[in-house]
């Protein structure tokens, strides 16, 4: 079994007070993905299901770009900061 997602977060920003209005001037998007590689009991009645799976890796920055700050405001790298990047793999057993 496989699953995959995308998440696009609106960010509504407006400051009356200086003329600007409410409008959606940010967002931020990310991708996830996992796949089942083993089932449970697939070949013996013990063992486990494995998935692996990945929440948003295409924002890695994987050349390490030392004038991007942490959270990829001021950066000058287009790939991103990876602040939720993240690899997995599970493996779960029910027992009766």
């Amino acid at each position: 079994m496989a699953g995959s997602g995308y998440t696009c977060t609106l960010h509504k920003i407006g400051l009356p007070q200086y003329g600007y209005s409410y409008k959606f001037r940010n967002q931020d998007r990310q991708f996830s993905a996992r796949l089942r590689v083993w089932k449970e009991g697939w070949w013996k009645e013990w063992t486990p299901q494995i998935v692996v799976g990945a929440n948003d890796p295409s924002t890695n920055d994987v050349l390490g770009d030392p004038d991007k700050d942490d959270y990829g405001f001021t950066g000058t790298s287009s790939v991103g900061n990876g602040h939720w990047n993240r690899y997995y793999i599970v493996a779960t057993k029910h027992f009766g």
